[in-house]
This record gives C-alpha cells, structure tokens and sequence, in this order.
C-alpha cells in the first residue's frame, strides 16, 4: 500500500513515474460557499453591512436581510413591513443603528424604538442614495442631486459654501486617519480632520469611481479613466494630479487555465459609447490582500505583495491574482458589495444571494489524487518531508523548498510494490513488499533480510517501527510480531497477544514499543519487561489504531475514543461523549505541547495547557478546536494505515495523510482563535405560538410545554457552534446540546424560569458567561396556592362534616339499639327481682327458721355459716341488679350529652390506688375453695386504681377459675397470684389437680354450662388476653393479662358501644 525508498545514490534502473507533485506553496487556498434563494437568500444584494458579532444585514431590491451564518430573516422592525424595499445603502453604528439608503431616495434609520424616514422635508438632497459614511462625527450621505451632512435632527446639504460645488456625489470613502473622501463623478475632494471645508484633489475620475486603503495608507482608485491604481498615501495628494489618467494597454488574463481576451476596468456602452466601470467595490482585508467585485467576471484577489509592489498611478495587473467565478462555486459573476466580517472571512453580494470566501488553514500536496486509492507515506527528512506512494517518492520542504521526485525506484524485487517502509537512526532503510523484508544501508544497494512466509504467501504489515539503536519491530497480519537488527532477526512472542498480532505498533525514544492490539495496549521497555493496559485501567478505546508518547502522557487512539494514560491509568473520552474522537489514525505533538489529532471528523487540536483537565472532568464541556472541510481538509483521516497518518517535521509544521491525499499546517501560523461568541435567544415558542425573546416575557395560565431557539453570534463555520444549556429550577446539571440550537422542555409548572445558554466559538472556546433569558409562567386558577389553600380548607370542612353526619348516624343506631337493651335489662332486672332473688330470699327464710330447730350444735353451726354465704350471695346478687339499673342511668346520661368519666370522686367507679380487689380475692378463695383443698395468694408490684367494671369482671374470672379447681379438679392446693406490672396487670389461677383432657376443647358443650365461654367474653369486653394451660394429672393454669388502660373508662366504654353497633 504504502511505500518509501530513502536511501540516496542507489543504482537501479529508471521507471517512469507520476508527476511531482506541487506543495501549494503559492496563493492561498480559499473555501467558496454561496447562498442563493434555493436557501433561502434575498436576490438583488447590493449593499452589505455589519458583519460583527455574528450577524450580516444584506440590502437588497427586495428589502433588508439579516443573516446569522445558517438562516436568513426578512427583517421587519416590530412585525411592520419598511416602508421602501429597494436598498442602494447600508450603515450600521456602533450602537447597532441602521441607517439604510434607498434607491428611489431617502434615508431610513431603523433603531429599538422604530424607524425613522428622512427625505426633501428633513433637508436631503433628491435623487438616488448610493452610499452612507460617519466621519468626523457626523453621518454623510451621497445621493444623485448633491452631498449631505446629518446633525442629528435634519440633513443639512453641502455646497460650493463648504468647498464642494458638485451638483451630485457617487461615493464616500472615510480613511483610517479620519480623512472623509468623495467622488462626485468627475472630481476627488477631500476633507481632512476637523476641517469645516471640502478641498479639490485635482484628481480628474470617471463615472462609478470606488476607494480603499492598503496596509501603507495609500489610498487606492478605481474607475474608467485609470482602472485599479494607488494614489499614494493621504499626505501626499497635492500631488496626485499630476499622475497618468489613463490606463494602460489590457493584459491577456488566464482564469481557470484558459487564456481569455484582454480584460479592461472600463468597457463602451453600446447605447452611448462612453466608458463605464466595471469595477463595482475594493476591499484591503486585514490580511493585506486586495479584493475586487468585477461586474460580469466574478471577484479578483491578489496578494499583499503584488498591491504593494504597484508604485502610485501604476494599474493593477489582472494576470496577477486568484479569480473566483462560477466554476469555482461563485452563485454569479454579477457580484457588487464586498465585507470583511470580524473573523476574517470575505463576503460578495451578488444578483443571486450571497457569497462566502473563507482562507483555508490547511495546505495540500497537489496533484497527488492518482494514488489516494493506495495511500501515502509522510517521514520527515531533512527540514522537510519525504513523501511516498507505491510509485515513486519526493522530497517537499515548503515554503520556497524544492518539491523533487528522489529518482529512486521503490519496488526492490520483481517490480512488486511495496507497503511499508521505514528509514532507522542509522540512514538505513527497512521495506517490506507484503513477502519479504528488504534493508539498504545508505549508500548501498537493497538487501533480502527476511523472509517469514513461505513461497507465494502474502501478509500485509500492521505496523513498522525504527528503534533508538538502528533495529526495526515489525508486526506482521496473523503472523506475528519480530524484531530485526543488523545481527539478524527474531519472533517476539511476548509482544502478542494470544498469538495475534498488534494492530499498531510505536516506538519511544528511550526504546519502549508500544503494542496496541483490541482494546489491550502492551508495553515492552529495552530490559524486556512487560506491562499491559486494558479496561480495568481505564483504557475503553475499542481496538488500537495508533499510540505516540507525549509530554502529557501515553496517547492511545482507537476506533472508540482517545485515551490519556498517566502513572498507569487511563482517562478516555469515548465517541459516546463526542464523536471527533472517533476513528483517529495519527497522533502529533507540536513544539509547544499541542495535540493534533488526524481524525473521522478532521483535524483536532487539543491545547497543551489544556489536556489534562480535557481528559480528567468527564462534566466538563471539551474544548478543543476542528479543522475540516471548511479550512481546506481533504477527505478524513486514512484508516488502514499501519504507518503514522500525522508527523511533524524539523521546522514544526505538521504533516497529514487522509483518504484524499496529504495536507500541512503550521501550528504556528494557525492560531485558534480568542475570542468568546455571544448568543442570542431568538424565540420562545408555546402552544403553537411564538413569543419575542423578551426578558421577563409572561407565558399564557396552563403552558406546561416550551421550545426556546438561540444561536451564536458567529458567521463563519456556524454549524459547527456547540451549545451547553440549562433551565434554573429544572436542570440540576448543564445539558450538552451539540450543535442542536433549540432546547425543548414539558412538564412545566407556574413559576419563574431562568434559561442560560453557552456557546463554543468555531475553534472550541467556551463562553465564560451566559446568555440568559427570564420568563414566567402564569398560574392557572387552581395553580394559586391561595385557591388550593381554600380546596384543602373545603376539603377538611367536607371531611368534618362527613365525619360528624356519622357520628350521628352512629348514635341513632346507638340510640336504637341502647333502647333495646335498656328495655331487655330492665325485664331482666325485674325477672331476677322478682323470681330468684325474691325466691331466694324466701328460701333463706325458711332454712333460718330450720337452723333454729337444729339442736346439734356442731350442725348449726356449719348451717349458720352457709346459710351467711348465702344472704352474702342473695346482697351481691341485689348489688348487680342495681349496678345494672345504675348503668342503664348513665348510658341515658351519655346519649343525653357525653360521657361520664369512670373516675368520678362520688359514685363513679373508679377508685384511688385500692387494696379491696386483693381482699375480696382472697375473700374469695377461702369461700370457694374448701377442705381438704388449701388456698394460697400472692400479691407482687405496687397496686394501681382499676375501673370498677374492670375490677368486678376480674373478680368474675377468679370465682369462675377458683369454683372449677375446687369442684372438678380435685386439686389439694389452689394458688392466686395478681401481678402488678408495667404492662399491665396479671391474674393468674393454678391448682395442682387432675388437668384437663387434651380434647376439652373440643368437648365443650354447646348448651347448659357455660363457664370457660363466660371467662373468655369477660376478657374480650376488657380487651384482655386469657389463656388455659393444662396438662392431664399435672394440674391448670388460667392466665389473665389485662393491658394498662382500664382506668379510661370512657376509652372502655367508647370500644364496647362501637362493639355494640357493629353489624
């Protein structure tokens, strides 16, 4: 593919080969872009202004223009149409005010506030306005019936009393010593500084006479008379009077290659045989070189050198210069207005659109497009550069070096071509032909070294490297990796990876080979030792394609990213993050530490002072800058190149091969530029509609959706502006744009907003301050918070009402069912009343009236203590009766007005810290349990007051576990224990009788006795836990826990009518 035949004084035969190619070391190369109305540009542009900060204004026969590098805007101050279209003139002040000049006459100045329109009324001279000037601090206008002065309220017009009898002006020119010059046809005048009167030149010119000024302040004319001369500088114009006023004889000119007829400034009109100009404007850029707009040929430049070298009253010579006409992309040859903008880039009206000429910053090697298809070869050598294809080589050292072919055949056996060669520290050359591995010492013929395949086999070279000490590292395609030396040749298996070969190979000065193979870099230093890099270590390039050692570190290149490695770790910046790092096959250092990286995107440059922090904050925007298509970049980076695709040369200019040919720079002569770009945000769209850009601008109750357009006030190279922006309040982070210059949000709520945008100028550089814009979006009704303060408000009174509309129905159902149950425990109260207790107290009656008759002594006295048992049961069986008389009372008093708290000091049930609950549970052991059983109670932890419900019912539970350990257990010991804890109390029953059955749960009866089922009710209404431990011959155990909370009696009651009306 690739080929190198360094060696001088090498005897061969001569084969024909290509011609040599040319460096471009002449004229500079320009980038031609044109605009017409397929894009959108007005026809008929006449008049150019501004040019700075991002924008161009453009008047044209259909009205005024604005362009900002990507679209063009028909400008309508305030939504309101100019009241005249056709533009002859433009001026833009520093305070950004436009003055327009038009060709039916008048002038309009177009400011914030609205447009102004000047005519015959306000003192301006009749007639066609044809150019706008400030100088000396007022503004001057050159119309078809005379000269104009502006003070600010009216136009004053200037006469033969300020020294300047004309009847018309065609042209104003201000100088850069503030010198104010005018054509009037026929005659220069000038008026200097501070002067109150025009004086005659004495310089005689013709019809549609156009100025400028070079680099050396001489002023320069073009007209009919004299074509495009110097005059000389200002100081010196009481002399110009006396130059030639007439041009010489034409000059053949050749454009394009071709030789066309002689060219003259001037032409005869065929309808009245006088001379008009063809020559429409003249700009000196600040390169020093001069622009012409030729009516009908298209724009002319020549060098500084060439303007310079024209002594005064000498033509300007046409065959010396670059012409941009229609083949070289020109929209029209019929161009008038010409601008410098603020980065240098030149603009031509013409009756199409509008034209751009940019200077490339890259210059190609030429005439190289035969071979692009089989590569190039770039080595320094000498000063310069040694260039190769498979063909032939050549020596290039521009500027002013010779580009000579070397004469030298680089195909060394059977006239095969070769791939690879390299030329080592010690003057040989190394080439391999894809079969053998070929080496001429200098001054000596080609030698066979090495042949690694057998006879017919074929492998290209993944990469080829000298080393410090004169060898060579070759990494042959599945092959493998060997290391030649003048002592011979060697396999060195420790460079592979798996047997494979690396797909690119590098040596460092101080012998270190760098190995990079698919997504493993491998590093060998001359003692052989080893150390490899991969993923673990940061490295996430994807496969190698080349690696170079720099002052900032190990740079590794690959298909995915670009990666800097330091102190044996790696940061990378992948394509996922930007895609210019894709795809780079070269990698430069330049004298002052910059990173040229030759890329799929172009050429990159990274500042040295810049790379580490480019690498290490992955938050951080990338700066760094781009150069393309646009600054002279043909093609991208060559891929399939096993040899470096960007070296630098002994002078430090940097050399490149693409997929298109070779190009060079000089990083010094290539300076990035400084300057911060602005951006405007240009409109606020929402539902549909636009909105101006306004500070502060209020969007519509309910906008929840928004899309904000800016863009950068940059005219060159616009598309490729990257943007970072935010929203305050919605963003947490910087956005990264790209190049999108719209950035859409949803799901907005009321609020003010704060949107910020950053740019990059074409080079890279970050704005340091945002562009900001305000907005506000108004709440809808319900987005108030005092509306959702009153809905909050409605709703809690809604949720109260709701509640208390319950509450009442509950106590109608409570009240319902209260009186049912009041009723059933009155009957129940009179039935007991009535009939058992009644009867009962008869039948103590009459077993006393017996006792009496009993004269046993021992007998009556066991029957006068049951027969007290008893009347002491008959009175506690009265005190329920009336404790549920009492009840009924205060459920009365309760559906009457609330709840009666148990802790009433007089007749509630409540009691004070109380001792009478262990009493009567003693009490009750000794009643219940009889001989021979014995009765035993324990009391532990200090006493706390219990609702009296609560207290009776416990008492209950104990009678009904002491009654069945003393009838059915046939136990000899009962025990009580009643612990006072801080959970609560504990009341706990034992017996050491004959247990229960394991079943006896399951045998309960359903009817008749109802003991255990009457105990576990009695807990559930104190919201107690009860249990029963048994086991057969080893005696029962009845647990009772009630919880701390008993002594709330209202709590209690609260718990036991919801109970009660629960469905």
């Amino acid at each position: 593919m690739l080929s190198m035949a360094l060696a001088t004084g090498l005897a061969r035969a001569q084969v024909p080969g290509p011609a040599a190619p040319a460096a471009n070391d002449g004229p500079p190369d320009f980038s031609l872009r044109s605009w017409d109305v397929r894009d959108g540009a007005p026809a008929d542009v006449w008049t150019l202004g501004g040019g700075r900060e991002g924008v161009l204004w453009l008047g044209t026969g259909m009205g005024l223009y604005r362009f900002n590098g990507l679209r063009f805007e028909r400008y309508r101050p305030g939504d309101q149409p100019l009241p005249a279209f056709n533009i002859n003139a433009l001026l833009v002040d520093e305070d950004r005010t436009l003055w327009i000049g038009l060709f039916e006459g008048g002038v309009l100045r177009l400011r914030d506030d609205g447009v102004t329109r000047y005519g015959a009324a306000q003192g301006l001279p009749g007639g066609r306005v044809l150019r706008l000037v400030r100088a000396g601090g007022a503004l001057w206008a050159a119309a078809g019936k005379g000269l104009a002065r502006f003070d600010g309220q009216r136009w004053q017009r200037v006469g033969e009393a300020q020294g300047y009898p004309a009847a018309g002006a065609e042209y104003l020119f201000r100088d850069r010593q503030g010198t104010l010059w005018v054509s009037s046809g026929e005659r220069l005048y000038r008026l200097a500084t501070h002067a109150e009167r025009f004086e005659d030149t004495g310089v005689q010119l013709g019809r549609g006479a156009v100025m400028s000024q070079d680099g050396q302040d001489r002023l320069w004319i073009a007209d009919g008379r004299g074509g495009v001369r110097p005059l000389g500088v200002p100081g010196s114009w009481r002399s110009w009077a006396q130059l030639p006023d007439t041009a010489p004889a034409p000059a053949p000119v050749r454009m394009d290659g071709l030789a066309t007829a002689p060219f003259s400034p001037s032409v005869v009109s065929e309808r009245d045989g006088k001379p008009a100009t063809r020559v429409k404007q003249m700009l000196f850029a600040s390169d020093g070189g001069l622009w012409v707009t030729v009516n009908g040929r298209g724009v002319f430049r020549t060098g500084v050198a060439d303007a310079a070298r024209l002594m005064p009253g000498e033509q300007l010579d046409w065959s010396r210069g670059q012409w941009f006409t229609l083949a070289d992309g020109l929209g029209s040859t019929i161009t008038v207005p010409l601008l410098e903008s603020d980065d240098g880039e030149i603009w031509a009206g013409t009756n199409v659109g509008v034209s751009s000429l940019r200077q490339h910053r890259i210059r190609r090697v030429t005439r190289l497009e035969d071979d692009a298809s089989t590569g190039f070869n770039v080595q320094p050598e000498g000063s310069g550069v040694l260039l190769s294809s498979s063909s032939a080589s050549w020596r290039v050292d521009p500027p002013g070096g010779a580009v000579r072919e070397t004469g030298i055949d680089p195909r060394p056996a059977a006239r095969r071509p070769a791939t690879q060669a390299v030329r080592a520290t010690d003057g040989a050359v190394w080439l391999w032909d894809n079969e053998v591995l070929w080496r001429a010492p200098p001054g000596g013929r080609w030698e066979r070294w090495f042949q690694p395949l057998p006879a017919g086999a074929r492998a290209t070279a993944n990469g080829m490297a000298a080393d410090p000490a004169g060898g060579l590292w070759l990494a042959l395609h599945e092959v493998g990796v060997f290391h030649a030396t003048r002592g011979g040749i060697a396999r060195v298996k420790e460079a592979e990876l798996d047997g494979q070969a690396p797909g690119a190979l590098a040596v460092d000065a101080d012998g270190t080979v760098w190995l990079g193979h698919d997504g493993v870099l491998t590093a060998i230093d001359d003692l052989g030792r080893r150390l490899r890099f991969g993923p673990e270590q940061g490295l996430r390039t994807g496969r190698i394609l080349t690696v170079r050692n720099t002052r900032h570190g190990v740079v590794v290149a690959g298909e995915n990213g670009v990666a800097l490695g330091r102190d044996g770790r790696f940061a990378t910046i992948t394509i996922e993050r930007d895609p210019a790092f894709g795809r780079v096959s070269g990698i430069v250092e330049s004298f002052d530490g910059d990173l040229w990286l030759n890329g799929g995107r172009g050429l990159l440059r990274l500042a040295a002072a810049e790379v580490p922090a480019l690498f290490e904050a992955s938050a951080s925007p990338l700066s760094y800058q781009l150069l393309d298509a646009a600054d002279g970049l043909p093609g991208i980076a060559r891929q399939a190149s096993a040899m470096p695709t960007a070296v630098r040369d002994a002078r430090g200019r940097l050399w490149f091969v693409t997929n298109l040919g070779v190009v060079w720079l000089d990083p010094a002569r290539t300076p990035r530029n400084s300057r911060e770009v602005g951006v405007d945000v240009q409109a606020l769209m929402a539902g549909g509609q636009s909105y101006p850009a306004a500070q502060g601008q209020q969007l519509p109750q309910g906008t929840n959706a928004l899309t904000l357009r800016y863009a950068a006030r940059v005219l060159s190279k616009a598309e490729q502006v990257r943007y970072r922006f935010r929203l305050i309040g919605v963003d947490a982070e910087w956005r990264d744009a790209g190049t999108q210059r719209e950035a859409t949000y949803a799901n907005l709520g009321p609020g003010d907003y704060r949107f910020e945008v950053l740019a990059s100028n074409p080079d890279g550089l970050w704005s340091g301050r945002p562009s900001v814009l305000t907005f506000r979006i108004a709440p809808a009704l319900h987005e108030y918070p005092a509306f959702r303060w009153a809905v909050a408000l409605a709703l809690v009174m809604a949720i109260w009402g709701g509640y208390r509309l319950r509450v009442r129905a509950l106590q109608a159902r409570l009240r319902m069912r209260l009186e049912v149950r009041h009723r059933e425990r009155e009957r129940i109260a009179r039935d007991l009343h009535d009939t058992l207790l009644q009867g009962f107290q008869g039948l103590l009656l009459g077993l006393d009236a017996s006792v009496r008759r009993v004269t046993d002594q021992a007998l009556r006295h066991k029957m006068e203590r049951d027969l007290t048992r008893a009347e002491a049961l008959l009175a506690e069986g009265r005190d329920r009766v009336g404790q549920l008389r009492q009840r009924i009372d205060d459920e009365d008093a309760a559906e009457r007005g609330g709840w009666r708290d148990d802790d009433d000091a007089d007749g509630g049930e409540g009691r004070g810290p109380d001792r009478r609950l262990a009493e009567r549970l003693a009490q009750a052991g000794q009643d219940l349990v009889r001989p021979p059983g014995q009765f035993r109670m324990r009391v532990t932890g200090t006493p706390r007051a219990l609702a009296a419900s609560v207290e009776d019912e416990l008492l209950l539970i104990a009678r009904e576990g002491l009654t069945n350990a003393d009838r059915h257990a046939r136990a000899t010991e009962v025990g009580l224990d009643l612990d006072y804890r801080a959970d609560g109390l504990t009341l706990t029953v034992r017996d050491n009788g004959i247990g229960l059955a394991s079943d006896w749960e399951a045998r309960q009866p359903r009817g008749g006795r109802y003991g255990m089922c009457g105990m576990r009710e009695r807990a559930r209404l104190m919201a107690a836990s009860l249990s029963v431990r048994s086991t057969p011959g080893a005696g029962t155990e009845l647990v009772l826990h009630v919880a701390d909370a008993p002594r709330a009696g209202w709590r209690e009651r609260w718990r036991q009518q919801r109970a009660a009306v629960s469905p």
